[in-house]
């Protein structure tokens, strides 16, 4: 069951869904159920919400987001806690974590690692000064950075010259982790690979206006990890 909080039809909703559905089974082995025919107001929505205990797979946008729709109240101390324990509960696809531990493990050849992630939007200097304070904080010479992959040249340059030891995509590349595989054609799954990455660092900063970032940072939260936020 896909229990969208949509009310609004929106354009090219339904054939983009099926893209998607498409490529996650191609991708990653999982079918998604076929598109139900979406809610136009709220009475559908909850509608459809009040029978989900009789589905066996539940897919819900966001429970916060939900609440608003439908005109409910969800005190800030609750919201947070539901949010923890989602993410309490969330673990990714075999074949990503598999991926994930090769290249974590040759990052711990030397020591504890931060990870963070690297915007075009991010201040050099603000991202160097913030990277070189947590390093001081805690000790730690390992960085790995999560960037898009058209900023290499320009990550390298920036943070080399203040880390000792760092590590990109282009590390699990060099070693023959990815070969020909599908991590080492779709950006989509790598992402999720350097998630994963992120979410067992000992450190991570974020970047405060990035989805990747934010999902990272609540899931460190929720097991009460470090965080910082460039």
């Amino acid at each position: 069951m896909l229990a969208e909080p949509q009310v609004i039809r929106r354009e090219g909703y339904e054939s983009n869904y099926n893209m998607a559905k498409e490529r996650l089974l191609e991708q990653t082995g999982i079918d998604l159920p076929r598109l139900p025919p979406i809610p136009s107001n709220k009475e559908d929505v909850l509608t459809r919400y009040r029978s989900v205990n009789n589905k066996p797979c539940l897919s819900m946008f966001s429970a916060n987001e939900f609440a608003k729709l439908v005109d409910l109240e969800i005190p800030e101390t609750l919201q947070e806690k539901l949010k923890k324990i989602v993410h309490k509960h969330l673990t990714r696809a075999p074949a990503i974590k598999e991926v994930a531990n090769k290249l974590i493990e040759y990052i711990q050849y030397y020591g504890k690692f931060i990870s963070i992630e690297y915007s075009a939007h991010v201040e050099r200097e603000q991202f160097i000064s913030s990277l070189s304070k947590a390093m001081k904080k805690h000790n730690i010479d390992c960085v790995y950075v999560s960037h898009p992959f058209f900023l290499s040249a320009e990550v390298e340059n920036a943070v080399r010259a203040v880390v000792p030891h760092m590590f990109t995509y282009k590390n699990a590349i060099a070693v023959g982790m990815l070969g020909d595989s599908k991590f080492a054609r779709e950006k989509y799954l790598w992402t999720l690979v350097e998630q994963e990455i992120a979410f067992r660092s000992d450190v991570f900063i974020a970047y405060d206006h990035s989805s990747f970032s934010s999902f990272v940072s609540d899931e460190r939260e929720a097991f009460d990890k470090t965080n910082y936020v460039l």
